[in-house]
């Protein structure tokens, strides 16, 4: 199992109803985000990762991150 960086853009919403279209136009893109923790899962579906282990085993606190929004992932370490 490894503990990895993975480095993904994300969709976002913004709750503002008195935005103007040049506004819009200026926040218009995903938002880059960098998420960190045990690699669970990895696959052609994405990636699944866990912030917290238990020492029973169990995984807590799963991000599920799209394969198509992964931009990169980074081994931090092997454990």
């Amino acid at each position: 199992m490894r503990i990895v960086e993975v480095g993904w853009n994300d969709a976002w919403s913004e709750d503002n109803d008195d935005l103007i279209e040049e506004t819009i136009a200026d926040m218009h893109g995903p938002l880059f985000q960098l998420s960190v923790g045990y690699e669970v899962v990895n696959d052609d579906k994405g990636v699944s990762l866990a912030e917290t282990r238990d020492e029973d085993g169990g995984f807590h606190h799963v991000t599920f991150i799209p394969a198509g929004m992964i931009l990169s992932i980074t081994a931090l370490k092997r454990v």
